[in-house]
């Protein structure tokens, strides 16, 4: 008995510790599973359905992350032909693989919104602004027609959840404007209309401390609804 009893000690012990090394470190390999594998396949999802639907000449466009995905741009300017090219996930070196299908549509405008999930995966200033400049080039020699405009980086709360950090936002978004000047596009500024007194996105904008709730996009429409109806 006194044997049966060491090994279920010493068993329990290995799950002890075992558990208390993913409360530790779990977080790192949920993270890199999260970005590798649902993120990538759902943005496989959305982009098989965007080549699948046929090209719709001179549209507006929204490309970008889930801040684009998430807004009904269509029903928030009626009367406008508005194709929503956000994904949930993606990052400028992602916007940049897919260009093909937006360049195909020769949009009379597109309106980029990207950068938050590259800070959130490790990815340096100098590389997003890099990516910024290769995207609006690409676009310039694919669809020469299309006005570009560049909405800085949005916000976030507090205390949301780990890898998206608020420091790195406001130095991101002066490289971009910065960009955005050098290259010609219009460049506006959504992050200072969002944040709190703090700098963070204001709670009264989201549930989640990352995505915009209703007042939010509205927020959002109101600050760009000039560029649209231009």
């Amino acid at each position: 008995m006194k044997t049966l009893f060491k090994i279920s000690l010493a068993f329990n012990l290995v799950i002890i510790v075992g558990l208390l090394y993913l409360a530790i470190n779990g977080k790192h390999h949920i993270k890199q599973f999260f970005f590798k594998n649902i993120i990538e396949v759902r943005h496989q999802q959305k982009l098989s359905m965007f080549r699948a639907c046929p090209e719709t000449k001179g549209a507006i466009i929204f490309l970008g992350n889930s801040i684009i995905e998430g807004g009904n741009w269509s029903e928030l300017f009626p009367g406008k032909t508005i194709l929503n090219r956000g994904i949930g996930g993606d990052v400028t070196a992602g916007v940049l693989a897919r260009l093909d299908e937006i360049v195909r549509h020769e949009p009379f405008k597109l309106f980029i919104c990207i950068g938050t999930n590259d800070l959130a995966k490790g990815v340096d200033i100098p590389t997003i602004v890099t990516n910024y400049k290769s995207i609006i080039e690409i676009v310039r020699q694919k669809s020469p027609q299309t006005e570009i405009y560049v909405h800085s980086v949005l916000p976030v709360g507090k205390k949301v959840f780990s890898g998206h950090e608020n420091q790195k936002i406001t130095p991101l978004n002066k490289e971009i404007q910065k960009m955005s000047t050098e290259q010609n596009v219009t460049y506006i500024d959504i992050h200072a209309e969002l944040m709190d007194t703090e700098g963070f996105l204001n709670s009264r904008y989201t549930n989640d401390q990352l995505h915009l709730m209703d007042e939010g996009y509205l927020v959002l429409k109101n600050k760009i609804e000039k560029y649209v109806n231009k």
